[in-house]
Formats: C-alpha cells, structure tokens, sequence
C-alpha cells in the first residue's frame, strides 16, 4: 500500500503517515506500507513504515537518474531489517533519455 502526498506540505506528516499504519495493523493482514515523508533524513520513518520514497519523479536523463541514486543513498542510514529506501524510479526503453 502506498501513502502518496504529492504535491503538499508535511507539516503533520508523523501523525498522519502513523495513523495509516496504525489502521493497515488493524487488518490482521501483512502488509507493506510505502510512504513519501518528505523530510530530511530522519529516524522516524523506519517506525512509521516499510518503505519510504526517497526520489522525486524521475526524468529523462542521466543526471537525474544519478541525482535519485544520491538521495537514496542519503536515507541508507534509516533502513534495516524490513525498512528500506525505494528510490520509485524505473527508467525503461525511454529514447529520450541521454
């Protein structure tokens, strides 16, 4: 299940992501929790859920593509064992990319 806050402002974002967690618990079912926290690297997410969108979206090119990897790689710290940073991108077939 993905939690997308495109587009605005995470002022609440703790309470609202951990809300939704807590209600997808409620199920009894496994579930995977992918969310976008839009905050700096933070030690919060990895209570919060399993994956957490680290990259904006993704555009045709090169530099962009490295620019997602180098923002994942600033969330490594905050994985672990079921927590990871999921850079949402897949760049496939795409004869604009250079």
């Amino acid at each position: 299940m993905q939690y997308d806050n495109c587009g605005q402002g995470n002022l609440h974002g703790y309470a609202r992501y951990s809300v939704m967690r807590d209600a997808l618990n409620m199920t009894g079912r496994p579930i995977v929790y992918t969310f976008e926290p839009f905050v700096q690297p933070s030690l919060w997410p990895k209570s919060v859920g399993n994956a957490l969108r680290t990259g904006s979206d993704i555009r045709p090119g090169y530099g962009k593509c490295l620019q997602v990897a180098e923002t994942a790689n600033k969330w490594a710290h905050t994985t672990g064992p079921g927590t990871w940073a999921d850079a949402d991108i897949l760049e496939v077939g795409n004869k604009g990319l250079s």
